[in-house]
């Protein structure tokens, strides 16, 4: 009888150990996604987690929104290089880890059961723990990319299973790219130490094809979106978040699609129409009542198409909104993609230090963005998400 209930009691732990330190194993071999809300972050060493004992830990900086593409969870994270401290904090709560000495207290000093780690200079923090001390809601599944970790709060609107599935095109393509990098990294062999040539006089490049200074911001309207699918594959390729603009009096029509953009780390703003203010703002409410009920999201950016004179967005300007201005027009006019994009940059080429542009998400401006965008990179134009501190 003891045998059986030592078999027994032996067979269960080696199932737990399974289950526990089952994450170890596959972040060894594939990276860990993370998705924070309803955005799968992109797979850099400042969002992936790693498995430390059986649990899952993610960068500090995992939780900064300036890391996550703009995505917040509430909460804000503070490194004390001086210290060695981290501190976390919402409105309500804060959480210091000290690495020092291995601790975790909370602002009344009470001591908690968890600690930050360091690995390779970059620190770490227990995934769960966090979510459990700051009410956010955790959870971690294998997929056939890999594991999957998520951390939300009460603004995301899609569950787990509908996200992986929403998800899984750019989990494929997020994962070759990773391995592509990792194999290139790899195959990098130190060169051999040479007897210094004789000092000449440097070469000064013409500055003029460098933009790296012009921050440029890439908009699509959404009230077609027969090339989205293409369009997002090619942001995903060059890892571009960028603004879309969905009609805000058929907002419901797209329910499916304005989750497929948020998924992508995008944002989402509304096209509005009418010849006065006043209608326009009453589209813009009617867009955020139903946009509250597909993504719990609000938003104050809107495009006001159709409108008489600029009276219309001036007023809407009054009223709190903030409405898209349009420099560079590359909305598909018939002309072929190839002719299309060799005009547009040529106009964009006019501006010194900051540039909206705006297509649409159709299969014709999905095969512009196709050509557009890797010149757009090649001349190191600061492309930026288009968040409402930009506007």
């Amino acid at each position: 009888m003891k045998k059986k209930i030592l078999a027994l009691f032996c067979a269960c732990a080696l199932c737990l150990g399974l289950l526990v330190f089952s994450p170890s194993l596959a972040a060894g071999d594939t990276p860990c996604f993370l998705a924070i809300n309803d955005s799968l972050q992109l797979l850099e060493d400042r969002t992936i987690p790693i498995a430390i004992d059986g649990l899952y830990y993610v960068p500090y900086t995992a939780l900064d929104s300036n890391v996550t593409q703009g995505v917040s969870l509430g909460i804000f994270p503070v490194y004390n290089a001086a210290q060695n401290t981290l501190m976390i904090y919402s409105f309500d709560k804060t959480l210091v880890f000290d690495l020092t000495y291995g601790t975790c207290k909370d602002r009344n000093g009470v001591s908690l059961n968890a600690r930050a780690v360091n690995r390779n200079g970059r620190i770490y923090v227990p995934a769960r723990f966090i979510c459990e001390q700051f009410g956010l809601t955790y959870s971690s599944r294998a997929t056939i990319y890999g594991p999957l970790v998520r951390l939300r709060n009460a603004s995301s609107r899609i569950d787990d299973a509908n996200f992986v599935g929403l998800a899984q095109q750019m989990m494929e393509s997020r994962l070759r790219e990773w391995r592509k990098s990792q194999a290139e990294a790899s195959s990098v062999t130190p060169t051999p130490s040479q007897t210094p040539l004789p000092a000449t006089t440097p070469v000064t490049e013409d500055p003029s094809g460098d933009k790296s200074g012009v921050h440029t911001y890439l908009a699509f309207r959404a009230d077609r979106t027969d090339g989205l699918e293409e369009l997002l594959s090619t942001l995903e390729q060059y890892q571009v978040q960028t603004l879309f603009f969905f009609p805000a009096s058929e907002l419901a029509d797209y329910d499916d699609a304005v989750r497929r953009v948020l998924c992508g780390g995008h944002s989402v703003g509304l096209l509005v129409s009418g010849a006065t203010g006043a209608d326009a703002a009453g589209q813009a409410d009617e867009g955020n009542r139903i946009l509250a009920q597909i993504a719990y999201l609000h938003t104050n950016i809107l495009l006001a198409a159709g409108a008489e004179d600029e009276t219309a967005e001036e007023e809407l300007t009054a009223a709190g909104w903030l409405c898209w201005s349009t420099d560079v027009d590359a909305l598909p006019d018939g002309r072929g993609a190839y002719r299309q994009a060799s005009a547009v940059l040529g106009s964009v080429d006019l501006y010194h230090s900051e540039v909206y542009i705006l297509s649409d998400a159709s299969a014709d401006g999905a095969a512009l963005l196709e050509r557009l965008l890797p010149s757009l990179i090649e001349s190191r134009y600061n492309l930026r998400l288009a968040v409402e501190t930009e506007l």
